[in-house]
């Protein structure tokens, strides 16, 4: 059975995670939006490599290991209290089931936090594909 503070750690770790990403997104924004210059000119693009490693190692690839391993974390009890609930759907129907607050506030915690990694994710993707950009230019410029 699912207890209380279960619910309460995973909504507080739901909400470090959010907090973490709603105060690093605007670098991280700041940086997929940036203007990669193409011309020859190490002094333009050395910043936005410089800065575009710095934010991914310091902040991204951190934020997305404890996204993933929040929701690592939670999978197991959300799957079990999905089997269960189906379960006793299939066998007593609708009428012969109930409702329970706490496994449905988990689940909800579960989804939201699945879809924030996902987010996470998804930015860190874009992230190093800028960082890589970058790099190719400043390679290109080196030879």
């Amino acid at each position: 059975m699912l207890e209380s503070p279960t619910v309460s750690s995973a909504s507080i770790l739901l909400a470090i995670i959010t907090a973490l990403y709603g105060l690093f997104y605007p670098s991280i924004k700041e940086i997929i939006d940036a203007d990669i210059k193409s011309h020859p000119n190490e002094k333009d693009n050395k910043p936005l490599y410089n800065k575009a490693k710095d934010v991914y190692h310091s902040k991204v690839k951190p934020l997305v290991a404890g996204a993933t391993l929040t929701i690592i974390i939670f999978i197991p009890e959300f799957y079990n209290n999905l089997s269960i609930s189906l379960h006793n759907l299939i066998e007593y129907g609708y009428a012969g089931t109930t409702y329970d607050f706490t496994i449905t506030v988990f689940s909800a915690v579960t989804i939201f936090t699945a879809f924030q990694t996902w987010n996470i994710w998804n930015a860190a993707i874009k992230l190093r594909k800028k960082v890589n950009s970058v790099r190719k230019v400043l390679e290109g410029i080196e030879k």
